[in-house]
């Protein structure tokens, strides 16, 4: 429980860092994420 907790923070410093430092690549996750919504 205590490791799924870590992984999660782990996992949501990334994306915070990555949204941060990378703006044009959370865009481009948003639109695959549209895209894949569109295919199923």
């Amino acid at each position: 429980m205590i490791f799924g907790i870590l992984y999660f923070k782990f996992f949501y410093y990334i994306v915070f860092y990555f949204s941060k430092s990378y703006t044009q690549m959370k865009l481009r996750f948003l639109i695959l994420k549209l895209n894949l919504t569109f295919l199923f």
